[in-house]
């Protein structure tokens, strides 16, 4: 199926695509990269003398999630470059949300761990949800693959928007 909407696959299908895409994936993880950065003394340091929940998953499987997550994001963006030419309003509106999510995804990890705030990370973990949404449903106009392939990041995000007000509601 390769009409406007449903787009063609989010695969590459020549050298030039799989280009974009790495090129995508790697901006993508970029933002992964300075974020943990800000948050390594701070697992170590603060975040023990939080009272976190009980269903705070162990430090390990953080790495892994995002790493996986931030994937996802540059595939779909990728997809969504590639579904319809620039100046495209309904593609260049799904660019533009997807990098202010993108961008209040990378604040997160500089106001809760490099500030050391709960409670700006959990404003900024609402911010996360809302541009997100707006995202996801923008993109869907333009390539519904590459806005199904961004569900597993919302569900995430979600999951830690749950545990940040948690956080946040134990550590006043």
């Amino acid at each position: 199926m390769t009409d406007a909407v449903a787009g063609p696959s989010l695969a590459p299908r020549d050298l030039a695509e799989l280009r974009e895409l790495l090129v995508a994936v790697a901006a993508c993880e970029a933002v992964g990269l300075v974020g943990g950065a800000a948050t390594a003394r701070s697992t170590r340091e603060w975040l023990p003398t939080l009272d976190l929940p009980p269903y705070q998953p162990p430090g390990w499987v953080f790495g892994p999630v995002w790493t996986l997550l931030y994937a996802l994001m540059g595939v779909s963006l990728a997809g969504v470059r590639r579904a319809r030419p620039a100046g495209d309003s309904e593609r260049d509106r799904a660019l533009q949300l997807f990098t202010v999510q993108l961008a209040c995804n990378g604040l997160w990890s500089f106001l809760f761990f490099g500030r050391r705030s709960a409670r700006a990370g959990l404003v900024d973990a609402v911010l996360i949800e809302v541009a997100l949404g707006l995202t996801i449903k923008a993109i869907w106009k333009v390539s519904r693959p590459a806005a199904l392939i961004l569900l597993p990041y919302l569900a995430w995000t979600t999951f830690a928007l749950v545990l940040t007000a948690d956080i946040t509601r134990r550590n006043p």
